[in-house]
């Protein structure tokens, strides 16, 4: 697992929280203060986006799956689903 880093706000260079806590909570780039209260609603926000996705994408897989998606298509719509939701699982676990 990667370390987490943040993007400072100010000189957009990214850092890890170790380097943030070894400035005291500045950036060691540019000393301004970096608050992790916005960059916590920022995370969690898109983590809610991402889990609403993978409720959508699980919802279309299974009425695939139970034929009521036999549209024309329908194999690739189950094969793009399928894919989307292997890509945010993906992108979940950075």
């Amino acid at each position: 697992m990667s370390k987490p880093e943040i993007v400072c706000w100010s000189c957009d260079v990214s850092l890890s929280l170790s380097e943030r806590e070894e400035s005291d909570g500045l950036c060691p780039h540019c000393s301004v203060e970096i608050d992790l209260d916005e960059y916590l609603v920022e995370s969690l926000t898109a983590r809610a986006a991402d889990k609403a996705r993978i409720a959508e994408l699980e919802d279309i897989i299974s009425e695939l799956i139970a034929g009521t998606g036999t549209s024309p298509g329908a194999d690739r719509k189950y094969g793009r689903a399928r894919a989307a939701l292997a890509q945010q699982g993906k992108e979940g676990e950075t």
